[in-house]
C-alpha cells in the first residue's frame, strides 16, 4: 500500500494540504445539556425544468433530456457542530455528478462550498474544508458536469446558478437553529443487490453505514446511510426525472422513523445490478427501484435498535487540491474533438492534466467518512476500511467532484474480462488517476489513526 509511482510522487509534491480542525461556532446554539453535539438539517427541491440533459447515461451530446417527474429531487444538509467550536456540514445532492470546477461556465462545487462558508459566517464558523458535497449519482437526474449538453454547448448558466443558489440555501438553513444531538453509528449489509459488471472481479463491498442523530428527547433528526451501488435502476429510455431506488430508501425509512433520510454514495465503479434485483416481482421499472431502495431502508431499520452511542465528539477535517492526470482515451477524445466536458483541463505533454481535484477526509465523532473526487472501485473502498481506525467509516464517492473512475491497479490487472481496461480506465483519469488520489490519501496523514497527532 505504500506503492508510489514517480508520476503520482510529481504530483504529490504539488500537494495543497490543508488541515482544519474545525471551526467556533457562535450565537444562537443551545446551551449545553450533557448532549455533545448539535445538529441541524434541512432540505430544498431541486428537481430542473423539463428540457434539462440527464447525466449519466449514453453518449456525450445524447440529449436525454428531462420530461415529467417522477419523484422530486432534493438536496439535503446536515450540519453537525460540538462545544468546542468544531464544525461539519454533509451536503447530498440528487445528481449524475458534480464537478469541482466548470471550467469556467458556472458555478461548481468549490464555489458552492465558499458560498456556504460566506452565508454562514455570521451565525457560525464553517470554513470551505469543513463541507462535504456529496451526489446520489442517479442517472434520472440532471448533468452538472456538461458531458452530456448538446456538441460544444455548456450547460445553461442561468441553471446552473440556480441549482447552486438552491443547495446553499439548505445548507445555510441547516445552520440556522441547531438543536442538541447525539451521534448512534452502526454497520450492517445488504448482499445480493449488487453485482460487478461482466465479472471483471468477485469483489463487492456491501456494507451499510448508518449514522442517526437524535435529539434530547431520543427522537431522530436524520438518518445517513453509506452504500456502495449504481442508482441506475431506471434504464436509458426513462425521461423522467427521479432519485432512482434512493427515493424508494428515503420514502420507507422517513416513514418509519419520522425524520429525513440521507444517502452518500459508496465506490461503486463497474458495479451494478446483483443477482437479487433479477428476482424483484414489479410491475415496471420505477416499482423495482423502489423495491431495491425499500431493501436499503429495511436493513438499515433493522439496524436502528442496536446503534451505537458516541462515546466521543471530535470534528476534524483534512483535505488536499491536488493536481490529477487525465488519460482515458475516451475522455480526452470527446474533450479534443467536441468540448465536453466544461472543465478546466491542462496539456501537459502527451497527456492532460486536472489542476484542481479535491481528496478529503473527515472525523465526525464516531465516523470517519474519506472522500475520492469520482468512482472508486470496491478493492478501493475495502482497503480505505483497513485505514480507518474510528468505530464507523463511510466511503463517500464523488466527495466534492466527479472526474470520473478510479481503479486499483490490481484488479485492472487481474480483471479476466476487460471491463476495466475497456471502459472505466478509457472513461475516468485512466490508469494514474486511482494511485494518484490514494498517494494523497496516505500524505493526508489520517491513515490508521494518524489524526490523533493533532
Amino acid at each position: 500500500m505504500n506503492r508510489r509511482s514517480t508520476a503520482a510522487a510529481w504530483l504529490l509534491a504539488l500537494v495543497s494540504l490543508v488541515a482544519c480542525s474545525g471551526g467556533s461556532s457562535s450565537g444562537d446554539e443551545p446551551a449545553p445539556t450533557g448532549l455533545p453535539f448539535v445538529a441541524g438539517y434541512a432540505e430544498v427541491d431541486v428537481t430542473p425544468p423539463d428540457g434539462i440533459a440527464m447525466g449519466g447515461y449514453g453518449m456525450p451530446g445524447g440529449l436525454r433530456n428531462i420530461e415529467g417527474v417522477h419523484d422530486r429531487l432534493r438536496a439535503q444538509a446536515l450540519y453537525l457542530a460540538n462545544d468546542a467550536g468544531q464544525a461539519f456540514l454533509l451536503v447530498t445532492i440528487d445528481s449524475a455528478g458534480y464537478f469541482w470546477e466548470m471550467g469556467g461556465s458556472g458555478p461548481g462545487v468549490r464555489e458552492v462550498r465558499q458560498r456556504l462558508a460566506e452565508e454562514t459566517a455570521s451565525t457560525v464558523k464553517l470554513a470551505p474544508e469543513q463541507i462535504l458535497v456529496a451526489v446520489s449519482h442517479s442517472h434520472a437526474s440532471p448533468d452538472l458536469m456538461g458531458f452530456w449538453q448538446p456538441f460544444h454547448t455548456p450547460i445553461p448558466a442561468d441553471f446552473l446558478e440556480w441549482h447552486a443558489s438552491r443547495v446553499v440555501e439548505a445548507g445555510v438553513a441547516a445552520t440556522q437553529a441547531p438543536a442538541r444531538a447525539q451521534l448512534f453509528q452502526g454497520a450492517t449489509e445488504l448482499v445480493g443487490y449488487s453485482g460487478r459488471d461482466n465479472d471483471c472481479s468477485t469483489v463487492l463491498d456491501d456494507t451499510v453505514g448508518v449514522l442517526q442523530a437524535r435529539d434530547e428527547a431520543g427522537e431522530p433528526i436524520a438518518t445517513v446511510v453509506n452504500y456502495g451501488k449504481h442508482p441506475t435502476i431506471l434504464p436509458e429510455a426513462n425521461h423522467q426525472a427521479s432519485a432512482d431506488f434512493v427515493w424508494g430508501y428515503r420514502t420507507e425509512v422517513e416513514a418509519a422513523t419520522g425524520a429525513p433520510a440521507m444517502f452518500v454514495l459508496g465506490f461503486e465503479a463497474a458495479t451494478h445490478d446483483g443477482p437479487k434485483v433479477a428476482e424483484i416481482d414489479a410491475s415496471d421499472d420505477f416499482d423495482r427501484a423502489y423495491q431495491v431502495g425499500k431493501a436499503l431502508a429495511d436493513v438499515t431499520l433493522a439496524a436502528l435498535p442496536s446503534l451505537t452511542e458516541s462515546t466521543e465528539s471530535t470534528i476534524l477535517h483534512r483535505e488536499a487540491i491536488v493536481p490529477c492526470p487525465v488519460e482515458g482515451t475516451i475522455a480526452v477524445q470527446v474533450y479534443e474533438m467536441i468540448g465536453l466536458p466544461f472543465r478546466g483541463l491542462q496539456r501537459e505533454g502527451e497527456a492532460y492534466v486536472a489542476s484542481e481535484v479535491p481528496v478529503t477526509w473527515h472525523k465526525v465523532g464516531p465516523v470517519e467518512l474519506v472522500a475520492f473526487p469520482g468512482e472508486g472501485t470496491p478493492e478501493y473502498s475495502l482497503r480505505l476500511r483497513e485505514h480507518v481506525v474510528s468505530p464507523l467509516a463511510f466511503i463517500v464517492a464523488q466527495g466534492n467532484d466527479a472526474i470520473g473512475y478510479f481503479v486499483d491497479p490490481e484488479s485492472a490487472a487481474a480483471d479476466p474480462s476487460g471491463q476495466l481496461e475497456k471502459y472505466e480506465l478509457r472513461m475516468g483519469p485512466g490508469p494514474r488517476g486511482g494511485p494518484t488520489v490514494w498517494d494523497a490519501h496516505e500524505a493526508l496523514g489520517w491513515f490508521d489513526g494518524g489524526w490523533k497527532a493533532e
